[in-house]
């Protein structure tokens, strides 16, 4: 790949931004097909934005119900120039509350396979994680709490590694892709 060249980043001022997540839809990666090549999205040329995600059928990503301020993505970069690799771990997590049976079949199902996701912001961005296939269950908890006022959850963990963090989803496109 080529080097680019470095362009402008304006620093942010007078804005204050809220964070969090405040929607969050899935989808089993088995569900996507390629729309470019050996990929399952592509990129607007100017905008670096997702425009399409292959979808089979009338699959649409699915909306998940998590417990306030529970949900969230992380990206941590590595970079080793002597290795000659660069890559980005990202983690995605959120908690269901009640110990449904509703809840429990969702984690036997996301456990076993991989997933995408699109999370909204309360800045009002749609970002999306596992197009590559690696999104992958990672870890949970389950608790029952122990005096009144404690919480009743599952707790679930994703992670992949990628190329990339997690990208931008043009939001014109996401209302015609999310249930």
């Amino acid at each position: 790949m080529a080097c680019s060249s470095i362009t402008s980043v304006a620093r942010l001022c007078g804005t204050s931004l809220i964070p969090g997540t405040e929607k969050l839809w899935m989808v089993a990666f088995k569900d996507l097909y390629n729309v470019s090549g050996t990929s399952v999205y592509t990129v607007g040329t100017s905008s670096s934005l997702v425009t399409s995600i292959g979808l089979t059928g009338s699959i649409k990503y699915q909306e998940i119900g998590f417990l306030r301020d529970s949900a969230g993505f992380d990206a941590a970069g590595t970079v080793d120039p002597t290795k000659g690799v660069a890559f980005s771990k990202n983690t995605m997590t959120f908690k269901l509350g009640d110990l449904s049976v509703t809840n429990q079949t969702f984690l036997e199902t996301v456990m076993a396979q991989p997933v995408s996701a699109i999370f909204k912001s309360r800045t009002g961005k749609y970002y999306v994680m596992g197009l590559s296939g690696q999104l992958q269950c990672s870890g949970f908890s389950v608790t029952n709490g122990k005096s009144a006022s404690d919480e009743v959850s599952y707790s679930i963990t994703f992670d992949e590694i990628d190329t990339i963090v997690p990208r931008q989803v043009d939001s014109t496109y996401v209302t015609g892709i999310i249930v």
